[in-house]
């Protein structure tokens, strides 16, 4: 998220944010929109699918084992929120085989090129790995264990003035008919690997499908 979109939102400027996380703080000058228009997930590790055996212990996948391995090389970017995953890494002997890449794409070519290891994304990467059948066959997200898999609810935004507020209704309209028709979930499937789609079936239904009244 943009700091420059934060502070024209707050300054009251006609701007609509999508995809930001509710906080306590961006609610004092931010109107939500009503649901959530995306549903991304804590962070994972991603490998190629056959090295899945190596990096994996019950189809999870360590993060104290394989960090603290020096073979193992993986990959970063910086100015990514990680959370406690950085805890964890500075735990480890890791802090001097991870390779800085530019962007996710670029993460991604290491991996397939055995340039690296593993990376850590959000699975919101399998939107990018969804639309290359290579990729898609080669690669795959695997929980960590000290990092359980969550959904993670993004929205619409609008500063707080007349003008927000009304668009913020207008953008509760749409977002309620995509959630009643079923293209909603249809997008976020597209966002979310094969193997989490299960755990998006029952969180999307709790918290976006069942708060909704449709005809």
């Amino acid at each position: 998220m943009s700091s420059k979109r934060l502070l024209d939102a707050k300054s009251g400027k006609n701007i609509v944010i999508t995809g930001i996380v509710k906080t306590t703080e961006r609610e004092k000058y931010l109107y939500y929109s009503k649901y959530p228009c995306m549903v991304s997930w804590s962070i994972v590790a991603v490998i190629r699918k056959e090295d899945r055996n190596k990096f994996t212990s019950n189809g999870k996948f360590s993060l104290y084992t394989n960090l603290n391995n020096t073979n193992n090389i993986f990959s970063y970017m910086k100015g990514i929120y990680y959370g406690k995953l950085l805890n964890i890494i500075k735990e480890t002997n890791s802090k001097n085989h991870g390779v800085a890449a530019f962007d996710t794409i670029d993460q991604i070519n290491l991996l397939l090129h055995n340039r690296i290891d593993f990376f850590f994304a959000d699975p919101l990467v399998a939107y990018y790995t969804h639309q290359d059948d290579i990729k898609k066959s080669n690669i795959e997200f695997i929980e960590c264990l000290e990092l359980p898999v969550t959904p993670i609810y993004r929205y619409y935004a609008t500063p707080k003035t007349k003008w927000g507020g009304v668009m913020i209704r207008k953008i509760d309209a749409i977002l309620e008919g995509m959630i009643c028709s079923g293209r909603l979930e249809t997008l976020v499937k597209n966002w979310t690997p094969d193997n989490f789609k299960n755990k998006l079936e029952k969180a999307y239904q709790n918290d976006i499908r069942d708060k909704v009244l449709c005809d």
